[in-house]
């Protein structure tokens, strides 16, 4: 599955980790942007994969225990296939002594034409179905069930299909770095024909026609739709009848944040649920983002990024965040305290002159099936007597569930004379019990969060201090409400004549806040009212004869009750009309006339006068005035409005925005003028209130015409700030921006995106603030393909949140991590666990839990690939230049850096990656380059390999680095089309670094030769001899612990070409480390065996019974010294489709 952002190289793909081989795409891969995720969320070590960039093709070598997961890979690709054109070999290098020693690949995509277990004439299918059980004496029979089934095509001649079908339990999330997102959640049938469509499965409700009515919503059920035409005479002869019914249980919440610009902070901000959630998943794709009520566009190439597992939201450098910045995401997110069910139907008839519709929405949480909220008969009578007024609905969040060392336990206890203190304990006879803490503000709580090497977060009490409470959390939780939110409207619009229309809506809302209550229920409904009509005169005798004259008036009453499903007037309708928050809902009357002259070839000019009354609480009037005018190549335009509102304040509010370009010579030159004056007085005073606010800025610009293919924007911005002073305004700030975007996109073979904003803040009474962005995306090819390069930069300031992570425990084989209790006291604790490397002990995974801990950064990310390959320019050539084609290079570098918020000439320097330096936040450094020597040869090759990675977190309680660096020597002779040696060397170090937990501190250096020698009989038959020596040194700590590692073995392989291979492995360990056996060095360096004689062995057999069903058994077995034999085996079967 993928998806890609148009007119982007930018790609994304789920992969399964159980497959080997994997053509990513059809155009080459630049090295320096591919990115990996396990399935832990965490980047997938480099030792478990290999990218050929150049042919776009990944191989895995993935442990067992992830073969049923996916993986997450991120890359970007050139615009051609690098490794074009193709060319005729001397065929006696064609043979590859090699090839059977590959497993015989299982197909993952549609089986051949014919041949699937779904055969129809008219029906295409892709997609496999998968079953299977493992099985081992350290852990219980489970099993494993996976479907996967795309249909597309026609059933019958009238009726046509399209289907996505999957059991898969934990669906897939897009990162949000692209503008298309494709649902790999989304599992559906649709059937379309006669007029109709039926889908049942996933799909989007959408608005449908009218004013008030206004949802979207990502539902599981069935939906169903039908058109028709009533012929004859009567009241529905000639009409278009559409009718459209849906049932569903609702996937996601909807809710609408303001997020608080902060200057020259590009992100990531976080985003929160309606009930003030921290910790939420946004659904994919359902956001919709706005600053200053402009709507913006996902994607690392346009306005933001999204990460909506974590719901926190990034703006790229295209859009620069200021202090002024008017932040606004509304989104649906998965919110599953109850089951939630949503109904639509809705009926739409239209005439030639006349339309009706009309339609009902119901969303109603279930009160009687809770999700993921306990209720007992307490808390429901708790939420029965809270009424309309949820935040009385909360209720103490402890629980004694005994002792269990998996959690964090409390015991209960007295202390200083408050009683019923909970005090964090590993005490397996009074822990007891189980706490839920909520964040309630600085001061308001008794406890307050410490560092701790538990398995998820402790909370310690404060006394208080002179009567005042010294913590920020409490044992509570706020208890969820079931709610009710329905609506029915009736709409009809009437063309009056040929020139005149008008409409008229009624819509009656019911919305309950608490269906366990029986309080507050008179504000339950309300309703609607709008009525609107416009004429449209052509006016032949003015001008040149093309001008329109359109004359509109609306009116819209709102009763004091009515709550609409979400927001249907305008995104900064509050802020144009001064409105603030009411004591009491009141009636509202909102109307409007306008009058427009329009003409298609020279623009439009536009009068409006606008009335909003709240009741007697506010009341105000608006003119509006908007030009759009082009004469010639002159462009002008203006916008703007004044404001005059009166209540318990008195508002004058007015604000324009106006312009005019025109070419000069090769590019075009403009200036632009923005202003708002907004005075805020208490009614009967005349200082101005704080909210007011005036501000004064100008653009300059110069871009080149639109006829041009390359593109470029030169900029400067001039933006004065004042605040309330008594009666009028004083100066606050200055903002000057400059700025320059560049894209060379007319040769294809040098492709350039640039851009650089600057920014400088001076501030009347406080320190003046400079911040800087930058991107810069080049691309070349040189010697006709011989060298190729990309580049990738991007700077700015952001916020870097520092992170938790908790271990849960899944069944056995289904994990990544592994549990050794090191200090024997049978609790588990943070720096207890391992990455598994075997299946038996893969049973926790490990989740990031984000924290309120921020620190201010500068970001720094960069990326480079670069590809020598001489053979492409001197194919055939002798003497020198023969030689230097047999040697081709692969250089691919990545890195992203974050510093402390304090700009100076090395902030933008990406090189500085040594993880020791204090001013340091975060990093993550991936540095791979490969030098061939013969890389086609069929005879003898050669790869030196040089790796660098290095990563450092902030974390909650300090900082966690590691690094790892790998040089190594791998040669291949084929002796003759049977025999053939591989050499592989290695020298490098492994470096560990925790704060907190001074045990998982460490530097190991190593060197190892693995020889092998491979005898092949006639492609079927493949026999390895291998053996392998390892040395390992931790030179940090006292005891600088050494390790000898031997291992030596056979693999035997048969193949029977398009059916199926046989292959097993026995490996034997010898290893020598005469030290303490029990600590994360011992096990790093033992790679999870033991001391002595070990042995390991695995026996896979890979089958395809006929054209669309496969057979995968396998067997895994270890033994080690003073532990007892393992044996995990496995059994599974494939269908394709």
């Amino acid at each position: 599955m993928a998806f890609s952002q148009e007119g982007s190289g930018f790609r994304q793909k789920t992969i399964w980790a159980g497959q080997n081989d994997h053509q990513l795409d059809t155009l080459s891969i630049h090295a320096g942007s591919f990115s990996i995720i396990g399935p832990d969320g965490a980047p997938l070590d480099a030792a478990f994969w290999s990218l050929d960039a150049m042919n776009a093709r990944l191989s895995l070598q993935m442990p067992p225990y992830w073969h049923n997961d996916s993986l997450l890979v991120s890359y970007r690709v050139f615009p051609i296939l690098l490794t074009a054109p193709y060319f005729h070999k001397d065929p006696s290098t064609l043979f590859d002594p090699q090839a059977a020693a590959s497993p015989i690949p299982l197909q993952s995509g549609a089986s051949p034409p014919g041949e699937g277990l779904l055969r129809m004439d008219g029906l295409q299918s892709t997609g496999s179905i998968t079953r299977g059980i493992t099985v081992g004496n350290r852990q219980d029979l489970s099993l494993q069930s996976a479907m996967n089934l795309q249909l597309s095509g026609n059933i019958s001649e009238e009726i046509a299909i399209n289907a996505v079908i999957s059991d898969q339990d934990i669906p897939f999330q897009p990162d949000g770095t692209t503008r298309q997102i494709q649902d790999f959640d989304k599992v559906f049938i649709e059937l379309t024909g006669l007029g109709g469509k039926l889908v049942a499965g996933d799909f989007e409700m959408e608005r449908p026609q009218g004013y008030f009515m206004n949802f979207s919503r990502r539902a599981q059920g069935g939906l169903a739709s039908y058109t028709t035409s009533a012929h004859g005479e009567g009241l529905l002869g000639g009409a278009e009848v559409q009718l459209t019914a849906a049932g569903a249980i609702a996937k996601g919440k909807y809710v609408r944040n303001q997020l608080t610009a902060v200057e020259g902070n590009q992100g990531p901000y976080k985003l929160s649920g309606a009930s003030n959630e921290s910790y939420i998943v946004v659904l994919a794709g359902t956001e919709r983002v706005f600053i200053d009520g402009v709507l913006l566009t996902r994607g690392m190439d346009h306005d933001y990024v999204i990460d909506y597992n974590m719901a926190e939201i990034t703006f790229t450098s295209r859009r620069i965040i200021t202090r002024e910045s008017r932040i606004v995401v509304e989104f649906e997110y998965a919110e599953r305290n109850y089951a939630r069910s949503v109904l639509f139907a809705g009926a739409n008839i239209q005439t030639e002159k006349a339309a009706l519709r009309i339609n009902f929405f119901s969303e109603q949480d279930h009160k009687n099936q809770p999700l993921f909220q306990e209720l007992s008969d307490q808390r429901m009578d708790r939420m029965a007597a809270a009424g309309d007024d949820l935040s009385r609905a909360f209720d103490w969040n402890v629980d004694s569930t005994g002792f269990r060392n998996d959690r964090v336990m409390y015991l209960m206890t007295d202390s200083l004379g408050f009683d019923s203190v909970f005090v964090f304990s590993t005490d397996p006879e009074r822990a007891v019990y189980t706490l839920g803490f909520s964040f309630v503000g600085e001061g308001n709580g008794n406890y307050r969060q410490i560092s701790s090497a538990a398995n998820g977060r402790v909370f310690q009490w404060m006394a208080p201090s002179n009567g005042m409470k010294q913590g920020t959390h409490e044992p509570i939780v706020l208890l969820v409400t079931p709610k009710k939110m329905q609506m029915l409207s009736i709409g009809t619009s009437y063309q009056i004549g040929q020139r005149t229309s008008a409409g008229l809506e009624f819509a009656l809302s019911n919305r309950d806040l608490n269906l366990f209550s029986d309080l507050d229920k008179a504000d339950d409904l309300g309703y609607g009212l709008l009525f609107n009509i416009s004429n449209k005169t052509p006016l032949p005798g003015w001008g040149n004869g093309k001008w329109d004259l359109l004359i509109t008036a609306i009116h819209e009453l709102a009763s004091k009750h009515f709550n609409p499903v979400e927001r249907y007037r305008p995104l900064e309708f509050d802020r144009d009309w001064n409105l603030g928050e009411l004591a009491e809902p009141t009636t509202e009357n909102n109307s409007s006339l306008s009058l427009q002259l329009a003409n298609p070839q020279n623009g439009n000019a536009r009068y409006q006068f606008r009335s909003f009354q709240q009741g007697s609480a506010y009341s105000g009037f608006m003119n509006m005035a908007d030009v759009r005018l082009k004469t010639g190549e002159l462009r002008v335009f203006y916008d703007g409005s004044l404001l005059n509102s009166s209540g318990w304040q008195q508002t004058a509010f007015y604000r324009h925005r106006a312009g005019i370009s025109h070419p000069l010579w090769f590019f075009v030159v403009g200036i632009e003028h923005q202003m708002e004056d907004n005075r805020r007085k208490t009614s009967g005073a005349d200082t101005l209130l704080d909210s007011s606010a005036f501000f004064d800025e100008w653009l300059f610009f110069l871009t080149n015409p639109d006829t041009t293919r390359n593109r470029y924007r030169i900029y400067h911005k001039l933006r004065k700030d004042s605040q309330p002073l008594a009666n009028g305004f004083a100066h606050e700030a200055t903002a000057k921006d400059y700025g320059i975007s560049y894209e060379l996109l007319k040769n294809p073979k040098q492709r350039l995106l640039m851009n650089v904003a600057l920014r400088s803040l001076s501030l009347a009474s406080d320190q003046d603030e400079n911040t800087m962005s930058g991107r810069l995306d080049y691309f070349s090819r040189w010697a006709d393909g011989a060298v190729v390069s990309a580049l990738f930069y991007e700077t700015g300031s952001g916020m870097e949140r520092a992170r938790e992570y908790v271990y849960l425990e899944v069944p056995a084989g289904q994990g990544v991590y592994t549990w050794i209790d090191y200090n024997g006291n049978g609790i588990m604790e943070l720096d207890e666990f391992e990455l598994a490397l075997y299946p038996d002990q893969a049973n926790f995974i490990r989740v990031f839990v984000p924290t309120d801990e921020f620190s201010r950064v500068f970001s720094t990310s960069y990326s480079h690939s670069l590809t020598v390959d001489p053979r492409v320019a001197w194919r055939g050539e002798e003497g020198i230049k023969g030689l230097l084609a047999r040697f081709s290079n692969q250089t691919s570098l990545r890195i992203d850096r974050k510093n402390q918020d304090e700009i100076n000439a090395s902030s933008f320097n990406p090189f500085l990656i040594d993880v020791d330096e204090p001013s340091l936040v975060a990093l993550s450094s991936s540095f791979r380059n490969t030098l061939f020597f013969n890389r086609s040869s069929g005879v003898f090759t050669m790869e030196l390999i040089w790796l660098d990675n290095r990563n450092k977190m902030l974390l909650s309680n300090g900082f966690e680095t590691r690094v790892l660096k790998n040089t190594g020597l791998r040669t291949r002779w084929n002796i003759d089309r049977r025999f053939s040696l591989e050499m592989f060397a290695s020298t490098g170090e492994k470096e560990n670094q925790a704060e907190f937990f001074l045990n998982r501190n460490y530097l190991i250096r190593s060197y190892a030769v693995e020889p092998s020698i491979s005898y092949q009989y006639e492609n079927r038959w493949r026999v390895s001899i291998f053996y392998g020596f390892t040395d390992k040194e931790n030179t940090l700590g006292l005891e600088r612990e050494k390790a000898g590692l031997h291992k030596s073995g056979l693999e035997i392989r048969y193949s029977i070409p398009g059916r199926g291979n046989l292959s097993g492995r026995y490996q034997l360990s010898q290893i020598n480390y005469p030290f303490e056996a029990g600590s994360p060095v011992a096990f790093e360096m033992l790679e999870s065996l033991n001391p002595g004689t070990n042995s390991i062995w695995n026996l896979n057999w890979q089958q395809n019974l006929n054209a669309w069903l496969q057979l995968n058994l396998s067997y895994h077995g270890r033994k080690s010294p003073g532990a007892n034999m393992i044996h995990t085996g496995s059994m599974q079967v494939r269908a394709l489709f």
